[in-house]
């Protein structure tokens, strides 16, 4: 069986969820609630010894980090559309991935999780500042 480990409100599941929606492919989500601990159960961490969301699993064997799912889903699905097999343009879609994760995440995650409740409110400036500077990098 091949699942989807994730919990919907982390911005890390949604880029694979999405994409798994989006070519129609066949894996089971399991919502995983990181409030109740339950990515550290015994069972969890055979799959993902690091208790990280999202989490690929196919027939037991276990796939962590958003990009890295993307990134086996395309090419194990052939969706040469998503993930080129040429090598420049493969790098331009792995630019994109990774500068999501290193860069814009850094900040989407404190305005978000601010507003989310998992982390101390921003004041309002801040909040407005950090928007700002993810609006004006998006619009490059």
């Amino acid at each position: 069986m091949s699942y989807l480990h994730v919990f919907p409100v982390s911005a890390n599941a949604v880029g694979p969820m999405a994409f798994v929606a989006h070519c129609e492919l066949k894996y089971e989500t399991k919502i995983v609630d990181l409030m109740k601990g339950e990515h550290k159960s015994e069972d969890f961490l055979k799959l993902n010894p690091y208790h990280t969301i999202p989490t690929l699993s196919v027939d037991g064997w276990g796939l962590w980090e958003s990009n890295s799912i993307l990134r086996y889903l395309a090419v194990e699905h052939k969706l040469e559309k998503y993930y080129p097999t040429d090598a420049k343009a493969r790098a331009k879609v792995d630019q994109v991935l990774d500068y999501r994760q290193t860069s814009l995440y850094a900040k989407a995650i404190k305005s978000c999780y601010s507003h989310l409740g998992f982390t101390a409110k921003l004041s309002e400036e801040d909040d407005k500042k950090l928007r700002g500077e993810m609006e004006a990098e998006l619009d490059m």
